[in-house]
């Protein structure tokens, strides 16, 4: 039985995945062939190339994997993160579920459509779970037979952090830490400030904490702590991404002062921002693995999202 997984339809670093009988064959991200970095959209050329790896057509798949369930995270937007400032906020929230959900879930549609005409209506299409996804690249190609998982990114549908247990072949959710409580986002935030493009540049703000000190650290625990409950709690008067503008609010630049442009020279000062913000992450890192531990028992852990690939945190 051969498996197509189809990693980010939407967004950036599409990707494509071959599996045959549960053994993974060739997995290959767009970039790779376009040569254009975080290249998105639909995996045309990487699905081309499994297939061609493996020396079989598109009539031969039987099942097709997709990171994120469009319907489920528009639902889960709109009722979660929409409808609660819909009197506060009401021009961005129609503003980005017109320009934003509803044409990312027309581009989910399309690409059905598209798989259905190319792979034949014989093959089943599965759109799964966003952090499922991420537990799964975790756990399923580790070592263990037993596992705690932890997930962490900007976001998914509505989940920014996930924790669960892996056995055998069997992956369970635990409890989640939703939009707009997000560590991504907050390391995000800091590369944007810093004068980075974020979601691409948070490893250089990784790299500049080194040569940092981390003399924010005191208030910037007020930023985002861990919690027991709900795992993360992001203080909102710090941040406008919840309101649908930029990143860190008048609140935060009346603290911490302007953000860094693209090509002004790097300060102390943004060294040591740099060192604040990483400090912060590496401790709520840690948090979030003791809580595990606390909680499954497990002696192993598995890690995967954006928020993983820090690996001075690691």
């Amino acid at each position: 039985m051969y498996v197509l997984g189809i990693g980010q339809i939407g967004g950036q670093d599409s990707s494509a995945v071959l599996i045959k009988d549960g053994v993974l064959k060739i997995a290959i991200e767009e970039e790779r062939l376009s040569r254009i970095k975080h290249e998105g959209g639909f995996p045309e050329k990487s699905i081309k190339k499994v297939l061609e790896f493996e020396g079989i057509s598109y009539k031969d798949i039987d099942h097709i994997a997709i990171v994120d369930r469009p319907y489920f995270r528009i639902i889960r937007r709109i009722t979660d993160w929409y409808l609660p400032k819909i009197l506060t906020h009401p021009k961005n929230v129609f503003y980005h579920i017109f320009y934003n959900e509803i044409p990312g879930l027309i581009n989910f549609i399309r690409a059905k459509e598209k798989l259905k005409f190319n792979f034949g209506k014989k093959v089943k299409i599965h759109f799964i779970e966003h952090h499922l996804t991420h537990m799964a690249s975790a756990f399923l190609v580790s070592p263990f037979d037993d596992s705690a998982i932890l997930t962490m990114d900007a976001r998914g549908e509505i989940a920014t952090t996930v924790i669960g247990i892996g056995e055998g072949l069997k992956i369970k959710k635990i409890n989640e830490a939703k939009m707009p409580h997000s560590l991504g986002m907050f390391y995000a935030a800091i590369t944007n400030y810093l004068g980075f493009s974020h979601g691409e540049d948070e490893y250089k703000v990784m790299g500049l904490a080194s040569y940092g000190d981390p003399v924010y650290i005191k208030e910037f625990r007020d930023i985002i702590s861990f919690n027991n409950k709900k795992l993360l709690n992001a203080n909102l008067k710090y941040f406008s991404y919840q309101n649908g503008r930029g990143f860190f609010s008048k609140y935060f630049f009346d603290i911490f002062g302007e953000p860094r442009k693209h090509d002004d020279k790097l300060e102390k000062k943004h060294r040591d921002i740099a060192a604040s913000a990483q400090l912060l992450l590496e401790e709520l890192i840690i948090k979030l693995a003791i809580h595990l531990k606390e909680i499954t028992g497990k002696k192993n852990l598995c890690m995967a999202g954006g928020v993983a690939l820090n690996c001075v945190a690691n």
